[in-house]
């Protein structure tokens, strides 16, 4: 509940802080006689979205293992070992005739790289809905 003065009688000016209005549904021009134009809006439509996330490919990412073979299924004797990095382009040799019963592998060092980082950026927008004009006349109502 609000208290509003009563309009004004006749050509009478609107009590001092208030207008003489008349209301429009949407956006609208103002005729001449009502100047005065304000535009409200009643909500908003919000379609603002994050774009998905992502990462190139890494690049810059090493590796070594330690790579060992045994004679028996325990891995407790020793027949070869050799640490074997990412950017080797050999292999590791067990001599001829050597029996292999089981093998270890183990990490010695690991960096995964770096990636760039892309997406996050905003998508959509914000937009007022259901507009209302009103245009006003500051002074006595206009004949």
């Amino acid at each position: 509940m609000t208290c509003t003065p009563a309009p004004p009688i006749g050509d009478a000016a609107p009590p001092e802080g208030f207008l003489t209005c008349i209301h429009h549904e949407g956006e609208q021009d103002c005729p001449a006689t009502y100047p005065d134009r304000h535009v409200f809006y009643a909500g908003v439509e919000d379609t603002r979205r994050c774009a998905p996330c992502g990462c190139t490919e890494p690049t810059g990412a090493t590796c070594s293992v330690l790579a060992s073979a045994f004679s028996d299924e325990g891995c407790s004797q020793f027949v070869a070992g050799q640490v074997i990095t990412s950017d080797a382009s050999d292999c590791g040799t067990v001599a001829s005739g050597t029996a292999l019963g089981s093998k270890s592998v183990s990490v010695v060092s690991l960096d995964p790289g770096q990636c760039e980082p892309f997406g996050g950026e905003l998508l959509g927008s914000i937009a007022p809905t259901a507009a209302a004009t009103f245009c006003c006349h500051r002074s006595a109502v206009p004949a």
